[in-house]
């Protein structure tokens, strides 16, 4: 066989490489349970007495997500929480509002503690919040609010729940959210229409109190 016959030989035969070749996309992302929002404000841009709508206006929308994938790219590119101070991070359902009056949490309150919030703490608690790992009670959680203050150990770390007159939900959510984050110590559930009447969360009377 001549090298030019050979040639055409060889350009006659099926190239199975080729048939068998699939494009390959993008590996689909995983979806979270619900679509998610994480706000942020600054109480030092507030007059000293804020109205409810001073205070949404303060608040700064900054990222919907509804994938695992889509939380990691905007956990892992912006500042830690270690790194902030003076300032609150709101991760709630998108269509909630961080705020009292908000219809999805009027008749809810929060649990609360004052810790020194570090990455990890408020990590394992915004991915326990977006991740579904408080089982049949899931529905019942709003979000979550890491209030950053001057003194670290002043910071309040707290978990927004919708309904403050279902204690064994109240209660169910408090003891997990304490089993998943094992430092923080005592945690107290405040209703937010006493906070409301008080104007601030700081001197409500608890509800609910787990050590």
């Amino acid at each position: 066989m001549s090298m030019l016959e050979r040639k055409s030989s060889e350009q006659e035969q099926p190239n199975n490489q080729c048939e068998l070749a699939v494009p390959i996309g993008p590996e689909p992302e995983h979806k979270l349970c619900d679509t998610w929002c994480l706000y942020y404000d600054n109480p030092m841009d507030l007059p000293r007495n804020p109205t409810d709508e001073q205070y949404k206006q303060n608040l700064k929308k900054v990222y919907v997500f509804d994938t695992l994938e889509q939380f990691w790219r905007l956990y892992n590119n912006i500042k830690a929480v270690e790194e902030m101070s003076g300032c609150n991070f709101h991760l709630f359902r998108n269509g909630v509002s961080p705020t009292w009056e908000d219809p999805f949490n009027e008749r809810g309150g929060k649990w609360v503690c004052q810790v020194g919030i570090s990455n990890d703490l408020w990590m394992r608690t915004i991915l326990s919040v977006i991740g579904g790992l408080f089982g049949e009670y899931q529905d019942h959680v709003c979000g979550a609010v890491a209030a950053l203050k001057k003194s670290k150990k002043r910071d309040r770390l707290s978990l927004w729940l919708k309904d403050v007159s279902d204690r064994e939900a109240c209660m169910a959510i408090g003891r997990k959210w304490k089993d998943i984050c094992r430092e923080l110590g005592k945690i107290e559930f405040l209703p937010h229409q006493v906070a409301q009447k008080a104007k601030s969360s700081y001197f409500s009377e608890s509800k609910y109190m787990i050590n």
